[in-house]
Order: C-alpha cells, then sequence, then structure tokens
C-alpha cells in the first residue's frame, strides 16, 4: 500500500514538474552591425523559479564569429550564461538567485559597421516555477525516486522545448525567405514588363519608320 502510495506520489509529481506554470515568450530581435540588445526577463520575487530558453542566428550568411550572447543576473552584474564563440546558437537553463528579480539577455552583432552585415536572431525565454522541495521527514528511497523522476521529467520537457524552438526558428526563416524570393520575383516581373513594353515599342517604331521611308522613296 505504502508502495503504491509513493508510486502515485512519483507520477503527480512528474506531472506537476513537465504541467507547471510556464511564461513562454519567443522573439526575432533583427542586430545592426556593432550593435547590441538586450531584453530584461522578469521572475517571481521570494521564490526559485527556472529561466530556460534558447537562440539561433536566423541567416545562413553569417559569420557566427561576429555573434555572442550573456545571460546576466541584475543588478549585481554577473554574467551566468555564455556560449562558445563562433557557435551561433545556444541553451540555457539557469536556476533564479532569491535576491534578484531580473535577468537580461542580450545578443551583440560585433560586424563592422555596414548595412550588410545586419542579421536577424531568433531567441525564446520561458519561466517556470521549480519542482516542489523535498520535505523534511521525507527521505525514504521511494520518495528519492520520485525526485529524480521529477528531474528528469524536466530535462526532457526542456529539452523538447528547445526542439520546437528550434523548429519554430527554421518557421521564421522559412517565411523569411518566402518573402525575399517573393519580392525579387515582383521585381523581376516587373521589369520584365516594362523590358517587353519597351520592345514592342521599339518594333513598332521601326516598322512605322520603315514603312514611311518607303512610301517617300516610292513618291520620289
Amino acid at each position: 500500500m505504502v508502495s503504491s502510495i509513493s508510486t502515485i506520489t512519483a507520477l503527480l509529481l512528474v506531472l506537476g514538474a513537465i504541467l507547471s506554470p510556464c511564461n513562454a515568450v519567443s522573439y526575432v530581435a533583427t542586430l545592426q552591425p556593432d550593435n547590441e540588445d538586450c531584453f530584461v526577463v522578469l521572475v517571481p520575487r521570494g521564490k526559485k523559479s527556472i529561466i530556460a530558453g534558447s537562440f539561433q542566428i536566423e541567416d545562413n550568411d553569417v559569420n557566427p564569429k561576429d555573434f555572442s550572447a550573456t545571460v546576466t543576473e541584475l543588478p549585481r552584474g554577473n554574467i551566468v550564461y555564455e556560449p562558445k564563440k563562433g557557435s551561433g546558437q545556444g541553451a540555457f537553463q539557469i536556476e533564479s538567485d532569491l535576491r534578484s528579480t531580473h535577468y537580461s539577455v542580450c545578443f551583440r552583432n560585433d560586424a563592422r559597421d555596414d548595412d550588410d552585415n545586419s542579421f536577424d536572431v531568433g531567441f525564446s525565454v520561458r519561466v517556470r516555477d521549480m519542482p516542489r522541495p523535498e520535505d523534511e521527514g521525507e527521505n525514504g528511497p521511494e520518495t528519492k525516486r520520485a525526485y529524480m523522476l521529477v528531474d528528469r521529467a524536466v530535462k526532457i520537457h526542456e529539452d523538447w522545448s528547445v526542439m520546437l524552438d528550434h523548429l519554430d526558428y527554421a518557421h521564421n526563416r522559412e517565411a523569411m525567405y518566402e518573402d525575399l524570393a517573393s519580392s525579387i520575383l515582383h521585381r523581376l516581373a516587373k521589369w520584365t514588363y516594362i523590358e517587353a513594353f519597351l520592345v514592342v515599342g521599339m518594333a513598332t517604331g521601326q516598322v512605322m519608320y520603315w514603312k514611311k521611308f518607303f512610301e517617300t522613296k516610292r513618291y520620289l
């Protein structure tokens, strides 16, 4: 009976970890050359939270070494996450500090100041409650196993969320290239119509010129 209750408790903890309240925000930011954009993330005051997210460069023709990112705890300015230089993407999962309610996520474009060096970065940030802490006296083997399941469930859920983020980034990149292709095709069609009009006009003008030339010659 005790084993059954512990198993049910473990399942409830796993479900609670997966279905816990979560505030998710996704954005696409355009980074201008030699510029940095920062976004502030708010966390609940007085309790532990998990701040998780991911980011990725949306453009393929960008040197990843020109891109850098940091997650900083405010107001003390401690950098709590920084991806490897030149990776062009990253994913983070941070436990908030009880003394801080603000975190900043910053992206920087280190390319030289040129209009052609701007690029888009897709990123997502999620803030969720920490799983229920272990109460005093709950130190049996079934309880420890339950919390191991909770930790695994949280990691699997976060990996799944990161995968969905990358799919979202891929859809955004596809939409961006579709807009670019549509714009190029529209310009090509416009210039094709203009060229066709000019060719028809020149051909009509030549026909009229030679017609008038031969008529004048015949009268002479």
